[in-house]
C-alpha cells in the first residue's frame, strides 16, 4: 500500500509571501527528512549503482516535490528545467524573491518604518509582521567577503 498523498498546510509560493513560504517550506523539508539536501550538505554519494545512491535519489526527488507541490502556478517558471534538482530550485526562486540590490533594500526598510498598529490588530501580530519586515530586511543584505 502507498504512502497517503501530504496535503500543504501553508500557503503556497506567490508573488508576494516568500518571506513567509521560505520558513514553512524549510520547515517542511526538515520534517521529511531532505533539508540537508536542498542546503546541499548531503551530495549524492559516488558510484551510480548503489543502494546509498538510490536512497538520495530518492530523497532528492521527495525535496524536488515537495518544493514544486508548494508554488504557485505563474511560480514554477522559475524552476522549470530543474524539477529533478531541489539545490537549484531552491537557489533560483531565492534569486528571484530576495533581489539583493540597494532598491529593493531601500523598499523593505520603507516596508519597517511604515509598519502601524491596526485598531483591531493584537501586539503579537504586529511584532510578527515587524519580524518578518526585519527578516527581509537582514536576507537582503549582501554576504561579506573576505580577503586575506
Amino acid at each position: 500500500m502507498s504512502e497517503p498523498a501530504h496535503k500543504i498546510t501553508f500557503p503556497r509560493l506567490g508573488e508576494k509571501n516568500y518571506s513567509t513560504w521560505v520558513g514553512d517550506e524549510r520547515a517542511e523539508l526538515q520534517r521529511l527528512g531532505v533539508w540537508l539536501i536542498v542546503k546541499g550538505t548531503v551530495v549524492a554519494p559516488p558510484g551510480s549503482d548503489t543502494e546509498e545512491v538510490r536512497k538520495w535519489l530518492i530523497d532528492s526527488g521527495k525535496a524536488a516535490g515537495s518544493i514544486y507541490a508548494s508554488l504557485e502556478q505563474p511560480q514554477k517558471v522559475h524552476v522549470k528545467g530543474m524539477e529533478e534538482n531541489p539545490v537549484a530550485m531552491w537557489q533560483a526562486l531565492e534569486r528571484v524573491h530576495r533581489q539583493k540590490k540597494p532598491g529593493a533594500r531601500f523598499a523593505a526598510y520603507n516596508h519597517l518604518f511604515s509598519i502601524q498598529k491596526l485598531p483591531e490588530e493584537s501586539l503579537t501580530k504586529l511584532i510578527g509582521r515587524v519580524d518578518d519586515a526585519i527578516t527581509l530586511i537582514q536576507d537582503l543584505r549582501p554576504r561579506r567577503t573576505y580577503s586575506s
